[in-house]
């Protein structure tokens, strides 16, 4: 016996869809700038709240909505991993015929999201940075990063510093460890 119902249905417009992925970027960047804040009064790893929570149950609702609610989430990929376009490059993601996929902005999502017919899955071609393990005595905590991201045990930021690219993982709740650091090879 089949227990599901459908309720109702909503129409996510392009200009709506848009508008829902900019607030989800914005309240991501706000919960990260509030917790560098707070740690700069408290302790620089703590994380006060998570919202992700919230924040999920809204992807999973327009991953639904367009067909997009599976392992492989192009909607997912987008926001976390291309850290809502601002990551994308030429390439980045491809149809299974190779042909390429513009991930740049929400509105291109939207659009490859509409004209795909059916799911499949997502055939990510993961960027092709090497990191390599380092030593180093710079200050990561006095200078501003240029990108971040956080899950609920690390937060990982890019500083560009002379020129050069680092990665910083701090542990939440690290009782003041040195972050571990890792560096862009040339």
């Amino acid at each position: 016996m089949n227990t599901q119902k459908t309720l109702g249905s909503v129409e996510i417009t392009k200009e709506y869809f848009v508008k829902i992925i900019d607030q989800l970027e914005k309240q991501n960047l706000y919960d990260i700038s509030y917790c560098r804040k707070l740690g700069e009064i408290l302790h620089p790893h703590i994380e006060p709240y998570d919202n992700q929570l919230i924040i999920g149950s809204l992807i999973k609702i327009i991953q639904q909505a367009f067909n997009d609610d599976h392992i492989d989430s192009w909607i997912e990929y987008f926001c976390w991993e291309l850290e809502f376009g601002k990551r994308y490059e030429d390439g980045f993601a491809t149809n299974q015929d190779g042909s390429k996929i513009d991930l740049s902005d929400s509105g291109k999502l939207y659009d490859f999201l509409v004209e795909k017919e059916t799911p499949t899955e997502a055939p990510i071609k993961e960027p092709e940075e090497e990191w390599e393990d380092i030593d180093c005595d710079i200050d990561f905590s006095k200078l501003e990063a240029i990108s971040c991201s956080n899950s609920l045990h690390i937060i990982e930021e890019i500083h560009e510093v002379n020129g050069e690219k680092y990665k910083v993982y701090y542990a939440i709740g690290g009782s003041g460890k040195a972050p571990f650091v890792q560096k862009l090879k040339k």
